[in-house]
């Protein structure tokens, strides 16, 4: 191979690492700005004008392993058998957030890892929250995590005012 083909092969890679470069750039700009707009539209639990109630919010990753899915379904499990009365009142909902999708939800709440959230909403506004820190340790004894979880969610219903109070 002489000199002026080593160039020309060397100028078109350039050139291609150049429109590479460029077209990743692109992309992350528009994805950026799509999750900025959900941030905006989905910053914070589920909010009902004037309601209130208890809003379980399931943060996890992207990238979902076993535990993680397994951790979903036992508080899903939770809720349907332990507060079916109280979620058909809407007294009680659940919200699922992929928090490395909704950032704003991720910094609001200092999420790092896959957590379960309680939020306290009076009147429509969230007035306290409390992040369940104990599923990682219970996940693998149901029935521990599940009375962890009847207990937070409990002690919230109780002392959350009546509709209009």
């Amino acid at each position: 191979m002489n000199q002026k083909q080593t160039v020309a092969i060397v100028k078109q890679g350039l050139i291609a690492f150049l429109l590479i470069t460029i077209g990743f750039a692109i992309g992350k700009e528009v994805t950026l700005r799509r999750v900025q707009q959900a941030d905006t539209e989905n910053a914070g639990p589920v909010h009902t004008a004037g309601m209130n109630k208890i809003v379980v919010s399931y943060a996890h990753a992207t990238q979902r392993c076993v535990n993680c899915n397994t951790i979903e379904r036992l508080v899903r499990e939770t809720l349907d058998e332990q507060f079916a009365e109280a979620v058909a009142q809407e007294r009680l909902a659940f919200k699922e957030v992929n928090y490395q999708e909704d950032t704003l939800f991720a910094r609001n709440y200092a999420i790092a890892a896959n957590s379960v959230i309680l939020h306290r909403i009076v009147q429509g506004e969230e007035s306290d929250y409390q992040q369940l820190d104990r599923i990682w340790e219970l996940f693998r004894d149901p029935p521990a995590f599940k009375q962890y979880l009847t207990d937070a969610i409990r002690a919230d219903l109780d002392t959350l005012p009546e509709k209009g109070a």
